[in-house]
């Protein structure tokens, strides 16, 4: 009698939980990432295939993505850095629980996967891995850092995006600043005051009230 199901575990338990309930027939909300590695997501997506499941990257789902996707039309991203600062969230791997939420960000505005990955820095404080610096290279030349320090006593995510004309943007917590260049200042294009869990929870609820395939298996 259930349609719908939302999975909410840890991160090794995803695969598991999420198999049985696609196979059960049932629409799943799956918190981000997929899985704990690649074989495990690629059987989610083939077993999904023609059904539903909608990964919980909240951050394609906040309505400052949506206006840097607006801002960006017609003029391609060709540089991004990500700088996440943050306290916490020790317990799970800092590549599948916090990388893996730029990465969705980098993949939805540049269109396509990286071709190499390299690790810059990788630091130990409190668990194996809590300050992380990746560089990403792309075929057509775009270039995407990842910045990702868990240990800092202030919190601030910030991501600067650089555009194929010159233009640039930051979106920094639910804001989104462009550069006047004649004025040589920054201008705030946008302030959301969404909590982005409820507006990802509401783009889900959507989903399944029209019965959408979600944006994540585009």
């Amino acid at each position: 009698s259930i349609d719908a199901v939302v999975i909410a575990t840890p991160i090794d338990t995803h695969f598991e939980i999420a198999k049985k309930a696609i196979e059960k027939g049932k629409k799943v909300f799956l918190e981000k990432p997929m899985a704990s590695n690649l074989r495990d997501a690629c059987e989610l997506m083939d077993i999904s295939d023609g059904k539903f499941l909608f990964v919980g990257h909240i951050f394609l789902y906040t309505p400052c993505y949506e206006m840097i996707k607006e801002l960006v039309f017609g003029d391609p991203v060709v540089d991004l850095e990500f700088n996440w600062n943050k306290f916490g969230t020790f317990n799970e791997d800092i590549f599948l629980n916090l990388v893996s939420q730029d990465l969705s960000v980098a993949c939805g505005l540049l269109g396509k996967l990286p071709e190499d990955v390299k690790l810059i820095k990788d630091s130990a404080v409190i668990s194996d891995s809590d300050i992380v610096s990746l560089e990403l290279k792309y075929k057509d030349g775009e270039n995407c850092k990842i910045n990702i320090n868990r240990v800092n006593p202030q919190k601030r995510k910030e991501i600067r995006i650089k555009t194929k004309s010159g233009k640039v943007y930051y979106w920094v917590d639910d804001k989104i600043l462009g550069l006047d260049k004649e004025k040589k200042s920054f201008r705030v294009l946008f302030d959301s005051s969404d909590e982005p869990l409820g507006n990802e929870v509401g783009k889900f609820l959507g989903h399944l009230k029209n019965n959408r395939e979600p944006l994540m298996n585009k």
